[in-house]
């Protein structure tokens, strides 16, 4: 995921082409907001850092892991895997579901 610049309160990527797939995301930093959905096209690992104003998420996987390493999390995906991940102030923990 690319950083998001201060100067960006809110925003919208759609179906934003990265090697291994693709990925669509939009934030709101007011509002505390985030939605972000990967989609793979290959076998993969990668690590994502989520923004400092999101405090809670759940995940959401269909052929794919999180597994969470301090700071980082460890996203493993296999080929048309997809991952939704969404803040989400009630959820405590991380939910995955193969």
């Amino acid at each position: 995921m690319p950083a998001l610049p201060e100067r960006l309160e809110k925003g919208e990527v759609r179906s934003w082409r990265y090697v291994n797939g693709y990925v669509d995301f939009s934030w709101n930093k007011k509002q505390g907001e985030l939605q972000i959905a990967l989609y793979a096209i290959r076998k993969h690992v990668m690590y994502m850092q989520l923004p400092d104003f999101i405090k809670d998420c759940s995940f959401t996987c269909k052929n794919c892991s999180v597994e969470k390493i301090g700071d980082l999390y460890k996203i493993s995906m296999e080929p048309d895997a997809s991952l939704l991940i969404n803040e989400n102030e009630k959820t405590k923990a991380v939910s995955q579901n193969p």
